[in-house]
């Protein structure tokens, strides 16, 4: 790991899970949060070794419809204040494409 200035650098494989902590969630700062993880998912995670190629027992990860040979980084975004989330996704999201899951 590196550190500079109080900001820690980590390699994308040992990132598990992202929260993202705002005090108010509307809906220019949910286009600026959803476009952030969306690129942070895209990080292919190409360090990793599955241990299925170092060991005759292979791990079973079940996320999102398919099977991983490594835990998918999952996010999560929480807001103290924000809008109607009914309205935020019809309104915000929908000329945002669907975040692609983890290259593996």
């Amino acid at each position: 790991m590196w550190e500079v200035g109080g900001v820690e650098t980590v390699p994308v494989e040992c990132v598990h899970v992202v929260i993202e902590v705002r005090s108010r969630l509307d809906a220019p700062a949910l286009r600026e949060t959803w476009d952030k993880l969306t690129r942070l998912k895209r990080f292919p995670k190409t360090a990793f070794i599955p241990l299925s190629q170092r060991s005759a027992v292979r791990p079973a990860i079940y996320a999102y419809g398919k099977q991983w040979d490594y835990f998918p980084t999952h996010v999560y975004v929480f807001a103290f204040e924000n809008i109607r989330l009914d309205h935020a996704q019809l309104h915000t999201l929908s000329d945002r494409p669907r975040p692609t899951l983890d290259s593996p």
